[in-house]
């Protein structure tokens, strides 16, 4: 059974400037306001597994429904997710514009699936067989018949195999940068990711290939929901997918209404320290 975790109420409040760490946060239109009054409390989307594509793509790039976009692995697992998936176990498929962390074969996209901390590499003709074999649970409950509802698409049986694969090797810091999607996550994402990149760097956790090939990267994922908390900032790390931390990280912890200002606390206390600052976080908070 997992453990709660160790929360902290409010951010800590940042001892020195980066450079960017009070840029001040540019007005946004009256109908793309950011929420600041709703509580984040339980505002994440609830899901069974995230799949993070790497991309290696600028963010600013990625058309505002990548679902739709042919040739991309997010669209091909869109294609077969009513058919394959479990409905009781919903699955996020998100673009990292992070490159993989391995060489990738031709033909073939590297993918990080949370909670599991695995490093995958699959081509499109692999989908159906990889969405049957690693994006389902082994047993699930029963859907219970309702004659006044009308069935999805039939779900299809496919063979399973385990796809070899390997540990993720670094811990990641992906903010919203959707710009295409919505303004909000367009704007803030940049100074974010900088700030995250100076703070990082200055208590020397910044991944570096050659001086901290194991250290932390940052970079843009694609959307997650909930643009009216941007910014939001996903803390990727094999210690909240682990057995004995808490359930309902699902291998993340999802923040929103980040601003540069809060960077070097999230660092302090969420990086350092393993503790969810409350106040910024979108999952549940008994």
């Amino acid at each position: 059974m997992a453990s709660s975790p160790n929360f902290v109420a409010s951010c800590p409040k940042p001892t020195y400037d980066t450079g960017c760490t009070y840029c001040q946060i540019p007005l946004f239109d009256q109908d793309s306001q950011i929420d600041l009054t709703k509580p984040l409390n339980g505002t994440k989307s609830g899901f069974w597994k995230h799949l993070v594509v790497f991309t290696g793509e600028n963010a600013h790039d990625w058309p505002s429904k990548i679902e739709l976009q042919p040739g991309t692995l997010v669209a091909e697992m869109n294609f077969h997710k009513r058919t394959l998936l479990s409905p009781f176990h919903p699955v996020v498929v998100s673009n990292s514009s992070l490159p993989s962390p391995v060489l990738t074969k031709k033909g073939h996209f590297s993918v990080g699936l949370y909670p599991d901390n695995k490093l995958f590499q699959i081509s499109l003709q692999d989908v159906p067989l990889f969405m049957a074999s690693h994006l389902k649970p082994e047993t699930e409950a029963q859907e219970v018949y309702n004659p006044f509802v009308l069935k999805a698409a039939q779900r299809k049986e496919v063979a399973v195999k385990e796809f070899p694969s390997e540990a993720i090797p670094n811990p990641m810091v992906l903010i919203c940068g959707h710009a295409k999607r919505d303004v909000r996550c367009g704007v803030l994402a940049p100074p974010i990711a900088a700030e995250f990149e100076a703070v990082l760097g200055e208590n020397r956790m910044l991944y570096d290939p050659d001086l901290n090939p194991n250290g932390w990267k940052v970079g843009m994922i694609s959307h997650i929901g909930g643009h009216v908390y941007a910014g939001n900032v996903l803390i990727f790390d094999k210690k909240w997918a682990a057995k004995e931390t808490v359930e309902n990280t699902r291998g993340a912890v999802w923040y929103g209404r980040v601003t540069p200002q809060d960077v070097q606390g999230i660092v302090q206390e969420t990086i350092l320290k393993d503790n969810v600052i409350q106040e910024l976080y979108r999952g549940v908070v008994e």
